[in-house]
């Protein structure tokens, strides 16, 4: 269970930024991420990440695609670059991080 608690700890504070550990065991980290500037530094990134994700899909939704993409003067249309397109892999990640769970998003 310790090494499982570990590797949790390890993970969040990858996800968070807290990269350096320096001599700190698990749980002290566990316990700095836990700390209000931790946990509020943690939203506000989250908070921008959301608010980025918002704005480019506005920008989807308020467009037909990407003029000049493949440089040969066509519009690369929306639908071609996101998941089920022809070119998804180049936004795959962005499909990924805009996908709805069980009508929560």
């Amino acid at each position: 269970m310790e090494k499982v608690r570990e590797e949790l700890v390890e993970t969040i504070s990858h996800m968070i930024g807290y990269e350096d550990w320096g001599d700190k065991t698990a749980e002290d980290v566990a316990q700095d991420i836990l700390s209000l500037p931790a946990l509020r530094e943690a939203l506000e990134k989250a908070e921008k990440t959301k608010k980025a994700l918002v704005a480019v899909l506005d920008l989807i939704n308020n467009s037909y695609g990407v003029a000049g993409l493949h440089f040969n003067g066509n519009v690369a249309p929306w639908d071609s670059l996101l998941e089920g397109g022809e070119f998804e892999e180049w936004l795959k990640d962005f499909s990924k991080a805009i996908e709805v769970k069980d009508g929560q998003g």
